[in-house]
């Protein structure tokens, strides 16, 4: 075969978990000409198209679904020989780690992971976005994010590593001026209250509905938004109500402005779990991170339940 560039393999890689070869180039920050010389070499050195276009798509063909595996081993076993013998000092470090979150992980606990590395490691970088739930995977097996904190139960198998590290219960929130602010919450009440509901199709939120279905709990939403963190301020302003995390509501609640009340039956909790790839378990700075992360928020245990609690969470 002769001399084999270990570019080739990055781009097949990239191609594979893409199934593009602009979506390829843009990842590896090459020009998409540059992307498509690469595909050209490795056609050649394999004699086999390797991915055809279908659609849209590039779907690999039967001698790339033969050579993904030992492509795919041999470029971590390199890059874990170069992770090995790279230090970490969190107390030094201006790495620039990317953390995917869902939002519930973003209005609650990032505060505090952000208070956590302002202490322990101040040069740290930290590029947080929105979780997708269904590129999670391939975001951690490709390295563009490298740590993914929400509940994504679809998220499993021996190449990803996960801790559950919080775990809270649902309440009913609405504001203290609202009729029904001081008594709990009947399913007679539950069917006549209107919500504002998250648009998240996160499995958190998508379980919590089915949970409601199952025990013949019907919602009247009224009004959904994207935005979680909105929600308290509509809440004090309307007669509206909402599915509430219990330590968000109590974090929305420091000024004694709402009502928490419990639901009339239980509901799956609200959780969140560190996961990232295990190919990257030899990288120090991403394990300091994970281990960081999950020690904190493991401390954050929300107290017990209260419905006249008028003090944050902390």
């Amino acid at each position: 075969m002769g001399h084999f560039d270990l570019n080739l393999v990055r781009v097949f890689l990239a191609i594979w978990d893409h199934r593009s070869v602009t979506a390829a180039a843009e990842r590896l920050q090459l020009t998409q000409p540059a992307v498509s010389q690469s595909l050209r070499r490795l056609r050649d050195l394999y004699a086999d198209p390797l991915f055809l276009r279908v659609g849209n798509v590039m779907e690999p063909t039967q001698k790339a679904q033969a050579l993904w595996a030992p492509l795919r081993a041999a470029l971590d076993a390199i890059s874990a020989t170069v992770l090995q013998d790279r230090e970490f000092d969190p107390a030094v470090s201006d790495r620039r780690f990317r953390v995917t979150m869902s939002d519930i992980a973003e209005v609650n606990l990032l505060p505090r992971l952000a208070a956590m590395l302002e202490r322990q490691a101040p040069r740290l970088q930290l590029d947080v976005s929105r979780m997708e739930p269904g590129q999670v995977a391939t975001q951690l097996r490709a390295g563009l994010i490298d740590i993914a904190l929400g509940h994504v139960p679809d998220l499993c198998g021996p190449e990803i590593r996960s801790v559950t590290c919080w775990s809270d219960s649902y309440v009913c929130l609405m504001s203290e001026s609202h009729p029904l602010a001081g008594r709990s919450v009947t399913p007679a009440d539950f069917a006549r209250l209107r919500f504002v509901d998250t648009a998240s199709q996160a499995p958190g939120f998508q379980r919590i509905r089915r949970a409601l279905a199952d025990m013949n709990l019907e919602r009247q939403v009224v009004m959904t938004t994207d935005l979680y963190a909105a929600v308290p301020e509509i809440l004090r302003r309307t007669g509206l109500v909402a599915l509430y995390p219990y330590s968000a509501a109590l974090q929305a609640n420091a000024h004694g402005d709402f009502y928490l009340s419990p639901l009339p039956g239980p509901l799956p909790p609200a959780e969140i779990a560190a996961h990232h790839h295990a190919k990257f378990d030899t990288d120090p700075g991403i394990r300091w991170l994970h281990g960081a992360i999950v020690s904190v928020l493991s401390s954050l245990a929300p107290p017990p339940f209260d419905p006249e609690a008028t003090r944050s969470w902390n």
